[in-house]
């Protein structure tokens, strides 16, 4: 019926497969690219600070609690627990059967029941968090470092440059690592402390009440309603100096406490915590009492070096699916402009360039391919002539870009696994197509006028060569069925091998007739000349004999196929 129906329609099979040919072009070049296939990481933590608290208490306060509601979510496989002083890590592994598609959910389920047991937790114990984002793979890792420059002034321009490229195209995520945690350290003396009266919880409480945002309301004045914002966060240094120490707002404490401590050795207690006894009503300011600086977390919690110079990393993940070698060229051109309009001095240097990778992965599924095409011409044009040899490579192509049209629209992208996949089946794409040529061949050289023998050549094997067809995609079937994290990542091994193999078949019933009927002349056996049968030479006349010897000698046969395996 397909080799009938593409006869007679030869124009629109030749339309047709321009079209594949001008779609398949365009998605190779519109294709994503990543060196390896997108696989679900199946493990969050969830992690929980308890300021002040030991491990011991950490991991009975803290860790057992999380732990046995953790485990009332669906799917969870193990749970694997850290406790450290103030710190609980618990890391959570989904089942390997897990579906990748509900992962999200189950992260989300996570979530909520955090939320649901938080009265059992400490009070001083911050709510637990989960942390779910392991999926994202940093294909460019970048060092910024400036000579002569300071960590903030390193720091600033680093987030200058994670906000432009945050805005390019292709780029999904920007991360920076390496930056020190910048604090503010307050040092007080505890003698001047004595001599003005002030107690410790005075200097708390006037740094937990000051620098705080609230919302203060607003004023109607007519037809104009104002906003109100309070004043009091801190912009530098000198202002926390300039702090005023609430020495009256506990002095029912100090009085009380004064009272009950002024005889015996409590009475230098009481007189400190007296308020009369700074004997100044001049208010204290923070700067009076301590010394204030700026400095750096010690012992910092990251160091990032390029080259022996002080750095910070921008890591740089695509979006999902994305073509990491577009990105990394418009995440090179973005962050020269970015660059250029820094002070001299600022160097961005490569630590880890995915594209490079990429690009070779690429390369070599290209040479391949080119070795694979020309090494199939050269055994088609040795066993079948110069002419088939070339329109068995033609059909070839046509299956290679229809299959890439298929692809495209299914979101596959050309990674390890895909190009894998379209090596593994090259060998096998060609054989509809020869199997077909050959049969029209043979048919004509037995005397069939052109078009019966392109119809019948390729109606004869049709449903033998499509039931070969299903039996060679399904062998791949049950790595694609696999529930675990192998079936996901060699995914498209099935996918990429299923659909070149169906459009080599329908390649095969369709453009293979039209392309022999119109290239291919056999002259014809001139009146009363003998047909030559195609199959009298000495090549298939051994063969013939051999099958004969095999077929009457059944037993020997076997036992010698035994010993061969």
């Amino acid at each position: 019926m397909l080799p009938k129906y593409a006869l007679e329609n030869r124009t629109v099979v030749g339309f047709c497969v321009a079209l594949i040919v001008v779609g398949g072009v365009w998605s190779y070049f519109s294709m994503g690219r990543l060196e390896d296939p997108e696989f679900t990481i199946k493990t969050a933590v969830v992690v929980t600070v308890y300021p002040g608290a030991s491990a011991a208490e950490v991991d009975t306060r803290i860790t057992e609690v999380v732990q046995r509601h953790i485990r009332r979510v669906a799917g969870v496989k193990t749970t694997r627990a850290v406790s450290r002083p103030g710190l609980s890590l618990i890391f959570v592994d989904m089942r390997d059967d897990f579906p990748p598609q509900n992962l999200k959910q189950a992260w989300q389920d996570l979530r909520n029941k955090m939320g649901e047991f938080r009265t059992e937790l400490p009070i001083e114990a911050l709510p637990p968090q989960v942390r779910d984002d392991f999926g994202d793979v940093y294909g460019i890792i970048l060092a910024l470092s400036g000579d002569g420059f300071s960590d903030a002034e390193l720091r600033d321009r680093a987030k200058d440059l994670q906000r432009e490229l945050l805005t390019v195209d292709q780029v999904g995520r920007v991360e920076l690592w390496g930056i020190r945690q910048e604090n503010v350290e307050i040092n007080i003396s505890r003698s001047r402390m004595a001599n003005l009266a002030i107690h410790p919880a005075m200097v708390a409480l006037a740094l937990t009440q000051q620098n705080l945002q609230t919302d203060a309301g607003q004023m109607t004045v007519g037809s104009d309603d104002i906003r109100l914002t309070p004043a009091g966060r801190f912009e530098s240094i000198e202002e926390i100096g300039d702090l005023i120490i609430p020495n009256g707002i506990i002095d029912y404490i100090g009085e009380g406490i004064a009272a009950a401590t002024m005889g015996g050795n409590n009475a230098a207690v009481g007189a400190m915590l007296s308020p009369s006894g700074s004997g100044t009503s001049e208010p204290i300011r923070l700067r009076d009492i301590a010394t204030i600086k700026r400095t750096y977390a010690d012992p910092p919690d990251e160091i990032m070096r390029s080259d022996g110079k002080s750095s910070v990393a921008i890591a740089i993940a695509p979006i999902s699916g994305g073509d990491v070698i577009k990105m990394g060229e418009l995440v090179q051109k973005r962050a020269e402009e970015v660059l250029a309009g820094f002070p001299t001095g600022y160097e961005l240097d490569r630590v880890c360039y995915q594209p490079d990778n990429v690009v070779v992965a690429v390369k070599t599924f290209e040479d391949n391919l080119r070795e694979a095409i020309i090494i199939v011409t050269i055994v088609v044009m040795i066993a079948m002539g110069l002419r088939s040899g070339l329109l068995i490579t033609g059909s070839l192509l046509v299956v290679i870009f229809g299959t890439l049209c298929v692809l495209h629209p299914l979101g596959v992208v050309l990674q390890r696994t895909s190009l894998g996949a379209f090596i593994v089946a090259l060998g096998i794409l060609v054989d509809d197509a020869v199997v077909v040529g050959d049969m029209i061949l043979v048919n004509m050289q037995r005397g069939m006028n052109r078009k019966d023998a392109c119809i019948e050549g390729a109606r004869h094997v049709g449903n033998q060569l499509l039931g070969a067809t299903i039996v060679g995609a399904l062998a791949f079937f049950p790595v694609y069925l696999s529930p675990d994290d192998t079936g996901e990542y060699c995914r498209d091994l099935f996918i990429v091998v299923a659909i070149s193999l169906g459009i080599s078949w329908f390649v095969a019933m369709l453009q293979t007739p039209v392309v022999y009927y119109q290239f291919v002349h056999i002259k014809p056996a001139g009146e009363g000349e003998k047909i030559k049968d195609p199959h009298s030479g000495p090549v298939f006349q051994a063969y013939k004999r051999l099958l004969i010897w095999v077929l009457h000698h059944k037993t020997i046969a076997l036992v010698l196929l035994a010993g061969v395996l």
